[in-house]
């Protein structure tokens, strides 16, 4: 059994092919309260996604185009969710890809469906503390028919409701719209944009919402401006906030790590790394591999120390064709696809326009609010306490934040230059 709801990391999926129709009233917030939907999982399935995730997480920030502040901030377990969505609508060599795109070589199409399942149930939560909740929609051109199978299948194991639009009607693109909203709770105003392309077919939309209190709050009156130094050299006065407490602490000759609990259980954590004198992020990222993730993530002892972290709000957006082809699915992009496990209407082949994700990061002394939207669209053709740690992230950092228990990559992020809210 799990549940659905609005969340705050947003992922939208669109495939885009040919339809009109008429157009449904928007989706209310109550349309998304929690339901349970019976579906076959073992409770630690989700465990199958522990190093995919991470592994996913490592090659969009490697690859990923930072934006004009030099920042990369990604979902990789929005994406996952979305591709593992579209893949039950793909078959032979375009699902094969796919799967290599999103890191779970060797996992069958029911396996990866039953993983998303106990993912979602292991991870949802919703209290003052801690909110991580998932919503999942299907926007269908009403000139096209969903496959049952597939209709079926995305409805009891990723709490899929399908509704019909008319492409013609610019409504729909606000109803769409105003769906992110919600499961974004407000973060990201928008996914799709007017006018539609006649050759849409659908959306596949993943939405994930995160909000939490850090365990131990920064203290607001301690929060001062300082140097930041960016990677060219450059000084920015940013505030800085500024943490006393026992906290695991990892220290390396090439950089230092320390993790920041939130909630009362800390169950999910925001890890920050910070490449020492000599070493530049590019350096670090080319060192996280599978065979180190494991050996540091055995090695951060409890320790008392002084963090110092900016204080920063930013939105990011990246379309993550050329990222997923690299990754190996290529041919899902092209007049190859073999898509046709997604509509009753085969005459005109599918194939993925577009994979957009936009993100919403903010920090603050009391905890973080991030949230992320991914789109594809597709169209048709035709240990003992040590001595206490000095950590200051005053220069380009890593972030990660990830469930301990499943080792889940919720989020990852290259912060080049903390950009400050308005």
């Amino acid at each position: 059994m799990y549940k659905k709801a609005v969340l705050a990391v947003a992922v939208s999926a669109a495939v885009v092919l040919s339809a009109c129709g008429t157009v449904r009233a928007p989706v209310k917030k109550e349309d998304l309260e929690p339901e349970k939907i019976a579906v076959s999982f073992g409770e630690d399935d989700y465990l199958k996604f522990s190093e995919p995730t991470n592994e996913l997480g490592a090659q969009l920030v490697t690859k990923a185009k930072p934006d004009d502040d030099g920042n990369v901030f990604v979902s990789p377990v929005s994406l996952i969710m979305a591709l593992s969505m579209l893949q039950n609508g793909a078959d032979g060599q375009t699902r094969d890809e796919i799967k290599d795109a999103m890191q779970v070589m060797g996992m069958d199409t029911e396996s990866i469906n039953r993983a998303n399942a106990s993912l979602l149930d292991h991870l949802q939560r919703s209290d003052e503390e801690l909110t991580f909740m998932t919503a999942n929609s299907i926007w269908m051109n009403d000139a096209y028919t969903l496959r049952e199978e597939f209709k079926q299948i995305t409805r009891d194991y990723y709490l899929a409701e399908a509704q019909n639009m008319d492409i013609t009607d610019p409504k729909s693109v606000d109803i769409m719209n105003e769906w992110v909203q919600l499961a974004t709770n407000g973060k990201i105003d928008e996914i799709v944009q007017a006018p539609l392309d006649d050759s849409l077919v659908m959306f596949l939309l993943n939405a994930v919402y995160f909000k939490a209190s850090w365990s131990y709050p920064f203290n607001e009156n301690a929060t001062e401006d300082d140097d930041f130094k960016s990677s060219d050299g450059n000084l920015k006065k940013v505030p800085f906030m500024q943490l006393n407490e026992e906290l695991p602490y990892l220290e390396t000759d090439q950089f230092q790590a320390v993790s920041l609990p939130y909630g009362d259980e800390g169950k999910m954590t925001m890890d920050i790394y910070v490449p020492k004198v000599g070493q530049n992020l590019d350096d670090f990222l080319s060192s996280w591999t599978t065979e180190n993730r494991t050996n540091w993530k055995g090695s951060f002892e409890t320790r008392l120390g002084t963090v110092r972290l900016p204080k920063f709000q930013l939105d990011y957006e990246i379309q993550l064709n050329d990222v997923l082809q690299e990754l190996g699915m290529q041919q899902a992009f092209g007049e190859g696809a073999e898509l046709s496990k997604l509509v009753v209407e085969d005459e005109d082949p599918l194939f993925v326009s577009k994979v957009l994700q936009k993100t919403y990061l903010s920090v603050d002394e009391k905890g973080t609010e991030a949230a992320a939207v991914t789109s594809i669209a597709m169209d048709t053709v035709s240990a003992p306490m040590g001595e206490p740690f000095q950590f200051t992230a005053d220069k380009p950092f890593f972030i990660t934040i990830r469930d301990k228990e499943a080792d889940v990559l919720l989020f990852a992020g290259k912060i080049a230059n903390p950009v400050q809210g308005d």
